[in-house]
């Protein structure tokens, strides 16, 4: 009888190491998928939305497929602004919704009257009203964010728009079509004015100068950016 009782309590000892051993098994695979890398994955449970403002100027006056002057492009007999055009080539690329930021103030298509309209706006530091209310933002888990630079700043809708959100635990990305200023000091504004969400330094600015090449150029970014060769 002794025999058999050591023999049982020996039993119950592998039993209890192999229990452990699987416990810890189960542990290291549970904590494997959240150790992220720093970089932009792409994830198909991701909710995107490509947000934009635009201004097409010198509508009248365009004849070309793409006057790098202004902020224009004409595709098909379309007008589209600029940072309209990188705001389709990003949404063709990665899906998810499209929404253009409007406001109820109607800007001038002429560059020169523009830019003086653009300069009171900054003066006074208006709120221009928007046409709809943004509050389902925080339905999305990453917002590509579109503008052109306006004065070395985020244009004022930009304003109105950042100031009545939240977008805490949001990723916003970025992207602008400039006259030279890149995106100047518009990314850490946007940190100020959403500082619970996260600004990615991944963004992407593209000289209006260079829209002929812009499809190449935001899909070369977004290839980068987002690994998506890999993913593919």
């Amino acid at each position: 009888m002794k025999g058999m009782g050591e023999y049982t309590k020996h039993f119950k000892m592998m039993g209890l190491i192999v229990l452990v051993f699987l416990l810890s098994a189960c542990q290291t695979s549970q904590q494997t998928p959240s150790q992220k890398q720093d970089n932009i994955e792409p994830n198909t449970n991701t909710k995107i939305l490509v947000l934009y403002f635009s201004m097409p100027e010198d509508e009248a006056n365009n004849t070309s497929d793409s006057n790098a002057q202004a902020s224009i492009v004409v595709r098909n007999n379309t007008v589209y602004g600029n940072v309209e055009s990188v705001a389709n080539i990003i949404h063709e690329t990665m899906g998810g919704d499209i929404i253009e930021i409007e406001t109820n103030q109607t800007y001038p298509l002429d560059h020169e009257k523009l830019v003086e309209v653009v300069s009171q706006e900054k003066e006074a530091q208006a709120r221009p009203e928007l046409t709809q209310n943004f509050n389902f933002l925080n339905t999305y888990d990453t917002i590509f964010l579109g503008y052109p630079i306006w004065w070395y700043d985020l244009p004022m809708p930009l304003y109105s728009l950042l100031e009545q959100v939240d977008l805490s635990g949001i990723t916003i990305i970025p992207f602008t079509v400039h006259g030279g200023s890149g995106f100047s000091t518009t990314q850490e504004t946007l940190q100020t004015l959403q500082p619970e969400a996260t600004i990615s330094n991944q963004g992407f600015s593209l000289s209006r100068n260079n829209m002929l090449q812009a499809k190449d150029s935001v899909e070369d970014w977004l290839n980068a950016t987002f690994n998506l060769g890999a993913s593919s």
